[in-house]
């Protein structure tokens, strides 16, 4: 009796756990079975591991011609490599991108209009999150690596984007934890060393994808360009993300959380759906200034809404590029 009890709790026990993952990991998009993206151009930022590297990878059995935009070259390239479809990797082209160097960003486009010259699909999805302040150009990391730079980028490639052309967005739920007084900060240079909250920092950052998503939205509109813009929620993912933390305690809390996640966490697999959902959407159904998550529109932080303090991120955002155009830009 006891061995049958045993069997029966250790049956319900692994249904429940299994039931768990499936519901944490979130719905796979169903619109790819029948999607031919030959000859489509799409830029894939941050290409080279996580959620971008499945969503590099999907893309390339759709037929796309997929540009790994990364930092890392010789990882780049040995992934490219990798693959063993000799079709597939020829449509798998490698292009040097550091969002947080200008000059990288500018030295990518110009590769780029050289080699490709239009463009169907642009996703922002590289990013980073430091538990320590650093900077460069006088420019808060995190906010430079996953906002700033991808501006950058986009403002450099509009003249580039063909008909229709999309923009995604790899934003987070973390946007919910922004608040005012984290803009403020921010617009206001209250942020330094010495008050640094690594958390805010990659909240805001996460904001101001929104922001810069709704910015889009509406400078599209105005000039009547057939382009269009939507941020998303990947989900709370396993990947390398966490990697880059510098401190002792950030470092044990994440590998101590490492069992967790595998239950709790979605697979880059499928913290990678919303992004391909995006891509496969017919363009009449994508929602341009929307924020979507699991394959479907969501509600937003009502920050989101707040005109005014969207413009103030977007105020600042090109006031800082200005900034080391003048300063910086002939180098």
């Amino acid at each position: 009796m006891e061995i049958t009890s045993i069997l029966v709790w250790s049956f319900i026990s692994i249904t429940v756990l299994f039931l768990l993952h499936k519901f944490f990991n979130g719905p796979m998009t169903s619109l790819g079975k029948n999607i031919n993206l030959t000859n489509k151009i799409i830029v894939v930022t941050g290409a080279n591991a996580g959620i971008g590297k499945e969503a590099a990878f999907a893309l390339l059995e759709k037929g796309a011609k997929v540009i790994f935009a990364c930092r890392d070259e010789i990882r780049t390239n040995k992934l490219i490599n990798s693959i063993s479809n000799l079709k597939l990797r020829g449509n798998a082209y490698f292009i040097n991108l550091d969002l947080a160097n200008f000059r990288s960003i500018k030295s990518f486009v110009k590769e780029f209009q050289l080699r490709f010259g239009k463009l169907d699909i642009l996703i922002n999805n590289a990013g980073g999150n430091f538990d320590k302040y650093s900077d460069r150009f006088g420019i808060e990391t995190t906010m430079l690596t996953n906002h700033i730079g991808p501006v950058y980028l986009t403002n450099l490639l509009i003249d580039n984007f063909k008909h229709q052309a999309k923009i995604i967005n790899v934003s987070s739920y973390a946007h919910y934890f922004c608040t005012k007084s984290i803009i403020d900060d921010w617009v206001f240079d209250k942020v330094n060393k010495n008050n640094y909250k690594f958390w805010s920092m990659y909240s805001l950052s996460k904001m101001a994808n929104i922001a810069h998503t709704k910015h889009l939205n509406n400078l599209f509109k105005e000039k009547d360009l057939s382009i269009k813009a939507a941020a998303l929620h990947p989900g709370t993912v396993r990947t390398e993300f966490f990697q880059k933390y510098e401190s002792f305690i950030m470092k044990f809390l994440t590998v101590l959380t490492k069992p967790i996640s595998y239950l709790f966490f979605k697979g880059p697999v499928e913290g990678a759906q919303t992004t391909l959902h995006l891509v496969y959407l017919e363009y009449e159904d994508y929602v341009s200034g929307g924020y979507y998550s699991d394959c479907k529109v969501k509600n937003t932080n009502e920050l989101v809404r707040n005109s005014h303090a969207m413009d103030k991120i977007m105020r600042k955002t090109n006031d800082i590029i200005d900034n080391y155009l003048s300063n910086w830009g002939s180098e």
